[in-house]
């Protein structure tokens, strides 16, 4: 539902109200301009896949236990990405290691618990 929900908000909000939730979620203040609110909602599209994909997932997840790979390969991704590019993120939005850290830690943890609670085989 997350991910859905914040489709819905790339997709379909005000500039202020995706300039709040942004900064909100993600810790940062991009500016808000033609060029940022396109990709919001771009990228929103993809959100929304990826939560259709975990709802598939969280409704048969013994049938549909490969989807699983979805979120951890992603989850793995996010937290290489912000570490390798946290310099840019600095330079891009002022943020700070310890912020940094308050996203990558719960991606982390929502990495490793999928992967040790993932469904497995029906044998």
């Amino acid at each position: 539902m997350y991910h859905f929900g914040l489709a819905l908000i790339g997709i379909f909000g005000s500039a202020d109200f995706i300039a709040t939730v942004v900064n909100k979620v993600y810790g940062v203040a991009p500016a808000i301009d033609a060029q940022f609110l396109y990709l919001a909602k771009f990228i929103s599209v993809y959100m929304t896949i990826f939560a259709i994909a975990m709802a598939i997932l969280a409704w048969k997840p013994v049938q549909y236990r490969n989807l699983v790979w979805l979120p951890i390969t992603l989850f793995g991704i996010r937290i290489i990405q912000r570490l390798i590019f946290f310099d840019l993120l600095v330079e891009a939005f002022q943020t700070t290691m310890a912020r940094n850290l308050q996203v990558i830690i719960p991606i982390a943890i929502l990495l490793v618990a999928l992967f040790m609670l993932r469904p497995k085989s029906e044998a």
